[in-house]
């Protein structure tokens, strides 16, 4: 804050990071100070770093990487690289408001529906449209989305995974269609004896 050296910034910052492994915020902070004098490399370390102390946490790696890229691109691509079925809202969100700045919504719409028309089975491209749809305030047509989805499995008699299960319920949650996420919670659980889904299905 003084103008001094941000080597010794960095410095001080590592010193920091060392004694207190368990502050997600401090190495927010160590980044925010690295971007902010121009540092890349060192953003890259905190990011790397970041990741490996907070796993659980998807939302600031990702957002971080955007914000290091040197052009909008590039910024897309890192949330394309980095997109999950179950993503953090924050993270949807921020995604949906660059491709709508950077007018990229229709070739996103394109792509979901040509890799889900290319494999039916593939959930990702039907968590794209969900989340397409849903951004735009029409929850009914990303609830569509995943129904063609589930559709296409039974149709195939594809055994259903554990994953699946619990990202179609998740999604239904979300939109607030409780019975089918409720269905979708049973089945996880009649599945796998899940206590994630037993646990859900008392929650809702």
């Amino acid at each position: 804050e003084q103008r001094l050296d941000p080597a010794l910034g960095v410095a001080q910052y590592r010193v920091w990071a060392v004694r207190f492994p368990a502050a997600p915020g401090l190495q927010r902070n160590f980044f925010a100070y690295a971007l902010a004098h121009k540092l890349p490399n060192v953003a890259q370390e905190v990011i790397a770093a970041y990741e490996k102390a907070f796993p659980k946490d998807e939302e600031f790696p990702v957002e971080a990487r955007s914000e290091l890229a040197v052009s909008n691109d590039q910024a897309l691509a890192v949330y394309e690289r980095s997109f999950r079925p179950l993503w953090p809202p924050q993270l949807v969100t921020q995604y949906f408001a660059l491709l709508k700045k950077t007018n990229a919504l229709r070739a996103y719409l394109a792509r979901a529906r040509a890799g889900v028309a290319a494999n039916p089975l593939d959930l990702a491209s039907s968590a794209r449209l969900f989340y397409y749809w849903q951004q735009q305030g029409n929850p009914a047509l990303g609830e569509r989305a995943l129904a063609e989805f589930r559709r296409a499995k039974d149709t195939r008699q594809s055994p259903w995974t554990s994953d699946e299960l619990l990202t179609l319920a998740r999604l239904f949650e979300s939109s607030h269609n409780y019975d089918e996420s409720a269905r979708d919670y049973y089945a996880l659980y009649s599945l796998a004896g899940s206590e994630t889904a037993l646990g859900s299905l008392a929650r809702l």
